[in-house]
């Protein structure tokens, strides 16, 4: 069939390409060596010990150096493809059920704890904001976290432009918003942190009990069919 000669014509130049391309990349990696017993391009290292204790040396860098450039250049590859959908694969992992609240609990535990140090320190909302955009470790929360400190220095209701980054529940920014009446920022980003660190604790209680009773299910459930084999073979 016509997709099953296109299928199999794409593979087929996708092998025999990857095969050059990883070859040649292989062939850098082990340049060193090669050069030193086969002298390619009319060039080779010393023979002497000297020589080769240097082409030693320099395949040792070439083994570890290389593959890491290697690795970064790839990260930096997927990090431009699938960095646009980052937020909808987010969006998506925090309505899984269990782990995927976890998840946000702990990326707003950071946020907030971060937010009342720093408010605690005399900054206000908007510098805080602009602190943790900066140096967050998410990109995607970071991008987040700049659209509200741009809100709030615009002059924007903080806690209106920070229910619109859409990672609180309605009683986390109820906790928030109560915080705002009463002027006191720092205190509301406190009480966000104790609250989100409970829910976070008796969470990973749930998950252990959860994981514990199907260890012991999955646990009975294998000695439970080796003895009925045994069974079997006797009978």
């Amino acid at each position: 069939p016509l997709l099953m000669r296109i299928l199999s014509y794409s593979v087929g130049n996708l092998l025999v390409h990857g095969r050059q391309i990883a070859t040649f990349l292989l062939w850098i990696v082990f340049a060193p060596i090669m050069i030193r017993f086969n002298g390619i391009w009319g060039f080779s290292f010393s023979n002497s010990d000297w020589g080769l204790l240097f082409a030693i040396v320099l395949q040792i860098v070439f083994l570890i150096l290389i593959p890491y450039l290697y690795f970064k250049i790839l990260l930096k590859i997927l990090n431009m493809i699938f960095a646009p959908m980052t937020d909808i694969f987010h969006r998506i992992l925090f309505h899984l059920p269990l782990f995927g609240g976890q998840m946000r609990n702990f990326i707003l535990l950071e946020l907030s704890s971060s937010m009342a140090a720093l408010v605690k320190a005399g900054h206000d909302v908007g510098e805080a904001a602009r602190w943790n955009a900066e140096i967050f470790p998410r990109k995607w929360l970071r991008r987040k976290i700049a659209k509200f400190a741009d809100a709030v220095e615009k002059g924007e209701y903080w806690p209106d432009a920070w229910e619109a980054m859409g990672l609180c529940t309605s009683s986390q920014n109820w906790i928030i918003r109560n915080a705002a009446s009463r002027e006191n920022p720092t205190q509301g980003f406190e009480i966000l942190s104790e609250w989100l660190d409970s829910q976070i604790n008796r969470t990973n209680r749930v998950i252990l009990i959860v994981t514990e009773n199907f260890g012991i299910l999955l646990s009975a459930v294998f000695v439970g069919s080796i003895v009925f084999a045994l069974w079997q073979t006797l009978c």
